[in-house]
């Protein structure tokens, strides 16, 4: 996973149940906001997965450069993100070190949208 945030210490909260991937960085963080009661601009990164599985969006603001990232990661050959229940509500929270971890066995294609 290509991205660059080599030594820094970020928290991770992955969206337990079904998001709606259609939706951008905009509705990502309205989610944020809404749902888990944080603010998306305090540097924490959220997941979030597709109804199968196959497709998650990692969102997060750098704080010192002022922008939000988004990547969109799926899934190859038929695997799926099965270390996320889509049965449950609110939010896990792991370190980027496990989130790496767990990506490491299962990306296929990362592409980056900085808004």
């Amino acid at each position: 996973m290509k991205m660059s945030l080599a030594g820094k210490t970020l928290k991770v909260n992955v969206a337990a149940g079904v998001t709606d991937l259609r939706n951008c960085s905009n509705g990502l963080s309205e989610i944020v906001r809404e749902h888990f009661k944080m603010d998306p601009t305090n540097g924490q990164m959220y997941v979030f997965a597709n109804r199968n599985r196959d497709m998650i969006k990692i969102m997060w603001y750098d704080i010192p450069d002022q922008t939000r990232h988004l990547h969109t990661v799926e899934a190859e050959n038929r695997f799926s993100f099965s270390w996320l229940d889509g049965t449950k509500k609110g939010t896990a929270k792991i370190t980027y070190a496990e989130l790496n971890r767990l990506l490491s066995k299962s990306y296929h294609q990362i592409s980056q949208i900085s808004v």
